[in-house]
């Protein structure tokens, strides 16, 4: 799945500075990296806060475990 998902990216990078391309097909090809980056970016941050979370919680167990 990753592989097929660099192969697009390339392919919409190609297609946004191909200058025979029409004009609209660029901005939509640009306007798709774009979209991509920002949903990985969003994805990227919900793991680093889940894994805050994940630790948080063991520090919390593991503070109660101590506690008993």
């Amino acid at each position: 799945m990753r592989n097929m998902q660099r192969r697009l990216n390339k392919l919409l990078l190609r297609i946004m500075v191909d200058v025979n391309s029409p004009a609209s097909t660029r901005v939509r090809a640009a306007d798709s990296v774009l979209d991509h980056a920002k949903q990985a970016i969003e994805i990227d941050d919900i793991q680093v806060r889940l894994t805050a979370l994940e630790l948080s919680a063991k520090a919390d167990g593991d503070a109660r475990e101590g506690t008993k």
